[in-house]
């Protein structure tokens, strides 16, 4: 070939390699390419940006060094199968996995692979996009969707609620008064006793359904949540029994939250007993708390935080854990996983509605065989201990007189009872 096409064609050669270097370092998507050994070739500016990593760092390095445990050895194995065999599981468009950068973080990303075989030789390339937006949009909508969700069975159980405790109310109201008007050893009395009694047991229920519809009536109150949970675990370890240990970390000079006291120590009395079933062998329970000064960018993390300080309350176990779609379901009203018999499902649903009606936050953190944690976010309160305590103690009580009561209901049954 004359020396004038030569250069001409090591012309042209430069120039398409000048071009393709361009366009690969224009694309907004990471753009590598390995050998059959799986050691990187290329890496354009986008891969940079994405992995931590410039060029000199990775090029001809194993291009496991860009994923997590335990996808290092998992690689090299595929392409001697893909060589040998040509079966190709991951050569294709759209593949969702993980990355990992060079600080050792990782990120989701959209891997498409492409392959090719000139003369034995065999080159892949890689077209790399991060979803880590596409994640998080994703995870906001199912928070939303699972808000609209928990208001909607909110509304509905709020309703039943109502009506049935309307039910309940003539029921044993008019049981209660049957059995005053009859003497004590009246032999109907056996008959009404158990009446009464699962009259009071569904009437324990509905309260339970309006703490989850966050109907519950509440009588707020400033209190020292190390103190409450100090005064509780005492009686929690003798509860659970020796072979669950209850362990306490607590901030000093925890600000005071505004609570229901009965509520919130009922709260707790629920997380415990769940924690307690779920580590039938024993374990650890621990409660932690925390001061968290109010930040705005918490509420573009998906948590509907109320623009105050908050005390985080952390309750943990060492226990079995939940999978995902027991998580998802966890605060649904009579859900369950301890079997007929063994629980009304109303325990956890009852913390969701009285931490929301406080006008805090909930969330639930498991891992199957290590354990659950249960984080609760509660407002503080404006009034300080000492303010609240002063006030109570300068209470005088009202000299007794005739007065009316005036009894509003719109049931008729129930008034007439009442």
């Amino acid at each position: 070939m004359p020396n004038t096409l030569i250069a001409e064609s090591q012309a042209v050669h430069a120039r398409l390699e000048s071009l393709v270097s361009t366009i690969l370092d224009t694309i907004v998507d990471g753009v590598i390419t390995i050998d059959g050994r799986g050691l990187i070739q290329s890496y354009n500016k986008a891969c940079e940006s994405l992995f931590g990593y410039n060029s000199a760092e990775v090029l001809g390095k194993n291009i496991s060094m860009l994923m997590p445990d335990p996808y290092h050895g998992e690689h090299d194995r595929y392409l001697e199968n893909y060589k040998q065999t040509g079966t190709a599981k991951i050569i294709g468009i759209g593949r969702e996995v993980t990355g990992k950068r060079k600080d050792n973080s990782t990120f989701p990303m959209e891997l498409s692979v492409g392959a090719t075989n000139q003369g034995g030789e065999h080159a892949f390339v890689g077209i790399i996009r991060n979803i880590t937006e596409r994640h998080e949009a994703q995870k906001q909508r199912e928070q939303l969707q699972q808000g609209q969700k928990m208001e909607a069975i909110g509304q509905l159980t709020a309703g039943v609620a109502h009506d049935f405790n309307n039910l309940l109310a003539i029921i044993l109201g008019n049981l209660d008064i049957v059995s005053e008007k009859l003497a004590s050893d009246h032999p109907f009395q056996k008959y009404l006793a158990p009446c009464i009694t699962a009259s009071e047991h569904g009437a324990e229920l509905i309260h339970q359904l309006l703490a989850f519809a966050r109907k519950q009536t509440l009588q707020p109150d400033v209190l020292d949540l190390n103190e409450l949970i100090l005064y509780l675990s005492k009686w929690i370890s003798r509860t659970l029994g020796e072979r669950i240990e209850v362990i306490t970390h607590f901030e000093e000079n925890v600000w005071p939250i505004c609570a229901d006291h009965a509520q919130l120590q009922n709260a707790l009395i629920n997380l415990a007993v769940n924690a307690r079933d779920a580590m039938p062998k024993g374990g650890k329970l621990i409660f932690e708390t925390r001061n968290l000064a109010y930040d705005p960018t918490f509420t573009e993390k998906g948590i509907d935080f109320a623009p105050v300080d908050h005390v985080v309350l952390s309750v943990s176990d060492t226990g079995e854990g939940m999978p995902p779609e027991v998580i998802e379901k966890a605060f649904d009203p009579f859900f369950s996983t301890k079997g007929i018999g063994k629980g009304t499902g109303l325990g956890l649903s009852m913390v969701y509605g009285f931490v929301k009606q406080s006008a805090g936050h909930i969330k639930i953190y498991s891992e199957l065989g290590f354990g659950t944690r249960i984080t609760i976010y509660l407002p503080t309160s404006a009034q300080p201990l000492e303010t609240k305590t002063a006030q109570a103690t300068q209470q005088i009580a009202a000299p007794v007189a005739q007065k009316t009561i005036l009894v509003v209901e719109d049931n008729a049954d129930v008034l007439d009872m009442t």
